[in-house]
Parts: C-alpha cells; structure tokens; sequence
C-alpha cells in the first residue's frame, strides 16, 4: 500500500494493495472455467479439428484471466482513500469517477471479510457500515481490498481509535497515529499537522500482524454441529440443489437424459411411482443433510463471539473468513430463535439487535446479526445474558482516541446547563408515540428516558437527562451519554439493570389461544374447500389426497396450542421481553432505553375479544418488536411502565375526565 500526499489538508492518500490484480485475475477463473468449456463442445459438436478446440479453450481462458488482471490494474490505479481525524474517504471508479465520504463517529460496524484466493494472497475486504436510511442511498463504504493486517488495524481503529503504527511509519493519515511524537505502538496518538508527516513506508509494523483477542464469549464446539440438520432447508434444500445442478448442466450443453440407461431409470420410476417418491426423497433428504454439514462447518469454523474493550466481535469462517465488529454502546438487544425442528432439538440461535447493521447479501448464507450457530438452548441464553449485560455496562477507556472524534467530557454542572438549554429550545422537535417518527440515525436527541418527563409538552425533548443515576442521555442513534452510561426504565425489584430473567414470562389472556385455534380451523377448511373445488371442476384428486385434511387438522391444532403457549412477555432488567411463535418463535429481550415510541394495534376481532398488539418501535433490527395478543389493559400498562412518561401522556384513565375531542 502506498500513499500520496493530499492537497486539501495534507492528510496522505493510501492505495488498495498491489496484489488486487492477481486476486481478479484468480477470480476470474469462476468465469473462465465454464465459458471454456461451453465453448469445447460447442466446438466439437461442429467437427472442427481437436488441436484447434483446445486452442480456442485455451485462449478464451487466457483472455478472461488478462481482463481480470486489467481490470484489476485499472481500479487500482483509480481507487484512493484516507482517514482523517473526523472521516473516511474513498475515490474510485474507471468511468464514473466517485467521492464518498462518511463521518468517523457515524461508523457502526466494521466487516472484514476473506475468501479462500484473498486469504492466499494475505488480502482482506473491510465494510464500513453506517446504518440505513430512507433516502436509499448507499451508506457502507468497502475497501476491496487491503493487506490483512491493514485491515485489522483499520477495524480497531475506527471503532476503539486504536492506532495501530510504530514510529517511522506512517498508517493511512496523521489520524492515526503521529509519527512525530510516537514513541511505541501504545502511545497516545497526537494529531500531526501536514509538517510533520512521516516518509512514506510499510503502513504498519511486523507485529500488527497479530490479532489481539479480546474476552471470550463463546467458541466453537464440534458438537454442535448436530444442530445443522435440523432445518427445513435439508428436506427442500436437496431437491434445490439437485434442479440447479441440471439447469447448470443444461446450459453448458449436458443432458443428464440422453443415454440410453438414463433414459431406462427414467422410465423406470416414472412407472413405479410408489417406489419412485420414496428413492427421491431420500436422496433428496441425503443431499440436504450432506448440504446442511457442509454449509455449517463453512460458515461456523473456527467460529470465536469475544468481547474488547467497547466493541463485540463475531469471528467464523473455515474457507471464507469473516469478522463483524460493533460497538457495544450500538446494542439494543438480542433475539433468541428457536425454529420448530431446532426447537425438537434443544436447539437455538442468538442474533444481536443494534443500530447500524448492514442487511444480508444475496451470496450470504447466515444474517450479519448472528452472533451464535445453533447451539444448545442453555448455551444461548447464557450468550444473550452476556451480551446484555455488556451493553449495559459502561466500558472502561483502555485504548486512546483521537481527540477531534471525541467530544469534551462535560462536568456535572455543565451537563445539567446544556440538558436545560437542550430542553428549553427544542421541546417541540421530536413526536414520541408515533409510527411516522422513528428515531433518526441523522439527529441525536433523548428518546424520553424514565426520570426525564415533566409535563405532556416536554416528554424526550432533545438532550434530556436521563434518570437519576445515569449520567447522559441516549441519541437517535442509541449513542451513551458522555460517561457512557445509558438510562433505563424501572425494572423487576431485585433485578440489577442488565441482568434479564428470561423464565416465568407473563402469560396471555386465553383469548389469544381462541384467537389461534380459530385461525387454525379456517386453514383446513381452506384447504379443504380448495380440493373439492378442483375435484368438481377437474376430477383430478385421488381418494388417498383426502387424508391431506384429516392429517392437517390435528397438526394445525397442535400448532395452536403451541403457538399460544409461546406467548409472553415480561419487563426484566430493563429490557421488554417479549415471546411468540410456533414454527419459528423468538424471544426478544429490547432495551427500552432504545424504545422511541408505541404502536397500538386492535384489529375487529381483537377489539371483540379485548386483545391489543403492542409495538415498541426502535431505531435497531427490525424496526419494531410486538408483544402480540395481550389484554387491553395490560398491554398499555406495559408500554406505560416500560418508558414512563411516554405514552402516558396519551393515556385516559377509565376514571379520569371526559376524552377531548
């Protein structure tokens, strides 16, 4: 990596890696290999000269290979980046030139990723997330790609302000490091001005090679790998895989039909039927288990959750390394999910709730926001625990921070004037308890935390204090306040903040079980309404299909009953649980210091039965977490006693005066 001096402020340029080109060239191959040969027997079926088919090959092989590398020179050779004190840049682009920019204090997590042709040239690829937001734009930042180690230094020093150079060299601005005054790769860094920029050299030193490990959470076990089946995907995913390699097979001009024997077993079982379906699916179900081993040992090796100083990191990956890191002060929650058969299994998954994360790529196999494989019930919780716990707890300073991205610490009394003047001049500005006005990652202000409510007119006015005890206040975008801290409700006498008691959930009225059990019966008059339609019209149903209801109809029921038992909800610790499903039920643990408003949900039928749906909306995850089907009162009382002085204000009591309006 090389760098070249900016003209703007003096702050160096850096270059991606100069082995970029060999990495395209190399994935290239995942195009060369198949147009090749679909060019082989394009050719050979026209009687051309064997000699000459291996040339053409050959040379279509040479020629994708060349525009890879080419075109891995050109970005190379287009692509700057920087960081400064207060941002990241990047300029890139061959036709379309490009300058992005994005603040240092809006980063939200660092994604270092490498697959196996990276990982052998000793590159990795670095996303910067910022979080969404509704205009559509793009708001990740990708470095593809940089040495490993670069990438490691970069990740520690965006999101604990690290610094990561030795004296002598310089890494990738003066904001990370100033080689004037550096005596040793934990001196507190001090900005440099333009005069006093190191000559260029090696970014970093040998020694930033090595990773330093932070708290370990959770490893991976071998044994959990008896989880992987336990999925829908390995009854469909076999009959998936199977299509896809015959449609890959069929393009590039091979018909697994054409000979003669193939041709016989066909026939073969399109005559036994009843033999026909059963080989199927076995060998279906065979290759989805096989699929579903596979694709867990890929994903979850070497699989390693570890806690560092402000931030939680999530390393895995066998052949494809991944490594997402987050700052804890962005934690909202976790997520417990217990899908049916993982359920059976005594299994479950833990995903993080938090502002920020990037969504799933199409080519990625488990959501960013998974910290955990499925792994023993126990063993989930025990994880989820732990991760709240360490997003409620302040973290201590042991790495040092640039000082322009950080803001001065105010006194006591300071921070009081500043909440007063906050208070006094926008008490108009945020409209809690409604859908329309999520908390925005673009304007940090209070969320109303308990202690904070005076009068309907000032509830979560910006910058409030939040309750007593807790120094700060919570931004739009679940920033702490300046000594890190974070304002709760009031939780279960007995309980610290942070400890979660995920047992003895508060049931639901046994409406909700009527509710489902409705909902159940109208599906299997459904589909029994549909057969005999098409038996009417059509002939077409067989007897033996009229076992479809009869057997669905005890499993839907089942399932209902279930799904009601599933229900629940509970404030513990500070966090608002809430449980519910049956073929895929979660338990959600929010921390309703990250709660920005309610909505209240009553359908016709709920109304008749008296059952609400409550959502606590939140800037993280999914946007909103519903305790579905709880009684009216009771409902409104948990939002009520969740945030005090939230939705309160728009409270009638039944006793009270007459509604306005």
């Amino acid at each position: 990596m090389t760098t070249h001096q900016g003209t703007e402020s003096g702050v160096r340029w850096s270059t991606l890696h100069h082995r970029i080109p060999l990495a395209n060239a190399a994935l290239s191959t995942t195009v060369a290999a198949p147009a090749a040969f679909a060019l082989t027997r394009f050719l050979l079926d026209k009687d051309i000269a064997r000699e000459l088919v291996i040339a053409c090959a050959a040379g279509t092989v040479a020629l994708v290979l060349v525009a890879g590398y080419v075109y891995g020179v050109a970005r190379l050779r287009t692509t700057r980046f920087r960081l400064t004190p207060d941002r990241l840049e990047l300029r890139a682009g061959i036709l379309v030139r490009q300058h992005r920019s994005i603040p240092r204090d809006r980063v939200r997590s660092v994604d270092v990723k490498a697959d196996v042709v990276r990982r052998a040239l000793g590159l990795a690829v670095v996303k910067v997330g910022t979080g969404e937001h509704t205009t559509g734009e793009h708001t990740e930042l990708t470095l593809n790609a940089m040495a490993a180690p670069d990438a490691e230094a970069l990740r520690r020093t965006l999101l604990t302000g690290a610094g990561a150079a030795t004296p002598g060299h310089a890494a990738f601005s003066p904001a990370l490091a100033a080689p004037s005054t550096l005596t040793g790769p934990s001196a507190p860094s001090t900005l440099a001005g333009p005069s006093t920029l190191a000559a260029p050299g090696p970014p970093f030193a040998a020694g930033a090679e090595h990773e330093e490990s932070g708290l370990a959470v959770a490893t991976l076990r071998w044994s959990w790998i008896r989880y992987a089946p336990l999925s829908i995907w390995v009854f469909v995913g076999g009959a998936i895989a199977i299509g896809a390699i015959k449609k890959v097979l069929d393009v590039v001009g091979i018909d697994l039909f054409s000979t003669s024997a193939a041709k016989m077993a066909w026939e073969w079982l399109v005559g036994n039927p009843w033999v026909a379906i059963p080989v199927v699916l076995a060998v279906s179900l065979l290759v989805g288990l096989v699929g579903a081993v596979g694709l867990f040992a890929e994903s979850w090796g070497n699989y390693r959750l570890e806690q560092e100083a402000r931030t939680l990191r999530v390393r895995r990956g066998l052949l494809t390394t991944r490594s997402l890191t987050m700052e804890t002060r962005r934690l909202r929650g976790v997520t417990v999910a217990e899908p049916l058969l993982l359920r059976l299994g005594g299994g479950a998954k833990v995903r993080v709730v938090a502002v920020g994360l990037r969504k799933a790529e199409g080519q990625e196999s488990e959501e960013v926001s998974a910290l955990t494989p499925p792994v023993p019930r126990a063993e989930a919780f025990r994880v989820a625990s732990h991760v709240l716990h360490a997003a409620s707890t302040p973290a201590p300073a042991t790495h040092p921070t640039p000082a322009p991205a950080l803001a001065p610490t105010p006194t006591p009394a300071s921070a009081s004037a500043s909440a007063s003047a906050s208070a006094s001049g926008h008490s108009a500005h945020t409209r809690l308890g409604s859908p329309e006005s999520p908390e925005s990652p673009e304007s940090p202000r209070s969320v109303g935390s308990p202690g904070s409510v005076g009068s309907p007119g000032s509830v979560g006015s910006p910058g409030s204090v939040g309750s007593p005890g807790s120094v700060g206040s919570r931004g739009s975008d679940g920033s702490r306040g300046s000594d890190g801290s974070r304002g709760h409700a009031a939780s279960v006498p007995g309980e610290a903040v942070g400890e979660v008691g995920w047992g003895q959930l508060a049931p639901h009225p046994r409406a909700a079980r009527g509710r489902r059990t409705r909902q159940a019966l109208l599906m299997v008059a459904v589909l029994t309404a549909a057969m005999g339609i098409t038996e009417w019209l059509t002939g077409w149903i067989p007897l033996a299909a009229w076992a479809l209801p009869a057997l669905a109809l005890p499993a839907a029921l089942a399932l209902a009953a279930d799904a009601y038992r599933g229900l629940g909800h509970r404030l513990s610790g500070g966090h608002l649980l809430t449980r519910a499903g049956s073929a895929g039920r979660t338990t959600v643990a929010l921390d309703t210091g990250g709660i920005v408003g309610w909505r209240i949900r009553q359908s016709f039928f709920q109304r008749r039965l008296g059952l609400i749906t409550v959502a606590a909306t939140t800037a993280a995850g999914d946007g909103h977490y519903d305790v579905l089907d709880v009684g009216t009162t009771e409902g409104l009382d948990l939002a009520a006693r969740a945030v005090p002085g939230l939705l309160g204000p728009f409270l009638v009591q039944s006793t009270g005066t007459r509604r306005q309006g």
